[in-house]
């Protein structure tokens, strides 16, 4: 993913809400490793780890999950 795309696809959130989007996409990101590896995610080892690749897919699932909070504590 571009930044300049993921810069435009976070407009309106403010820097916490994005802070939050990068770290959830960086630990769905390790569930996935590890779900592909077969080990729960305290078991991936280093090599495992090494490869790791946060995704589009990832961020994408990441932004979803923040808006998506984001609306459920919006008054109104």
């Amino acid at each position: 993913m571009h930044l300049a795309e993921l810069a435009a696809e976070t407009e309106g959130l403010v820097g916490a809400e994005i802070e939050n989007v990068c770290a959830r996409a960086a630990y769905l990101a390790i569930e996935r490793c590890a779900r592909e590896s077969g080990v729960p995610v305290p078991d991936l080892g280093p090599a495992q780890v090494a490869e790791l690749r946060i995704r589009e897919q990832d961020f994408r699932a990441a932004l979803e999950q923040v808006r998506a909070e984001r609306l459920s504590t919006t008054p109104g």
